[in-house]
């Protein structure tokens, strides 16, 4: 059996992130990647413009025409967007027969903001279905509600974002 993961996630046309990037880590893993646009950001050479996220029903279309055509093994989730769409995305994922991750995206790479209070609400309200969540520190702070500049404060933050439901906990800490 191929990997066959859908992935989640915004479209940078201008830059190889989010969708893009996970359609070619899907590729050079061997595995055939079926992508749910949630998001189109435009951005290039370290600028964003604009975030605008896809509407609900349009994502839910994409996820019934992957169900109705192939058969996906595994979800990679990245950039939701906002509540009804992060609603959505854990409703069409439950039919799943395979992992979930959850990569845990407040922000983007260059820091614009993709997901507001309510998508992340509804996001904390989800913590506990996904396999593994993954998060970069900058998107854990939030999360966990405080400054992560040690290993330290990087083994608390983990602490807290499963004491809000994730069964495992990947941290990102960039160089550390």
């Amino acid at each position: 059996m191929s990997f066959r993961p859908i992935v989640v996630g915004a479209l940078y046309p201008g830059i190889s992130r989010g969708v893009k990037a996970d359609l070619l880590a899907t590729q050079a893993l061997g595995g055939s990647a079926h992508p749910v646009c949630t998001a189109h950001v435009v951005a290039g050479r370290g600028v964003v413009t604009d975030v605008l996220n896809v509407p609900t029903d349009t994502v839910s279309a994409q996820f019934e025409h992957l169900a109705a055509t192939e058969s996906p093994t595994a979800a990679k989730v990245g950039v939701i967007g906002d509540a009804p769409t992060v609603e959505t995305t854990f409703d069409h994922l439950q039919t799943l027969d395979g992992p979930v991750i959850l990569d845990l995206t407040l922000s983007g790479p260059s820091g614009e903001d993709v997901m507001g209070q309510k998508g992340l609400d509804a996001l904390l309200d989800h913590l506990d279905e996904p396999d593994l969540v993954t998060v970069r520190k900058t998107d854990a702070s939030l999360v966990a509600g405080m400054e992560i500049p040690s290993l330290d404060d990087a083994q608390v933050a983990v602490q807290r974002i499963a004491q809000r439901g994730a069964e495992q906990v990947l941290l990102r800490c960039g160089r550390r």
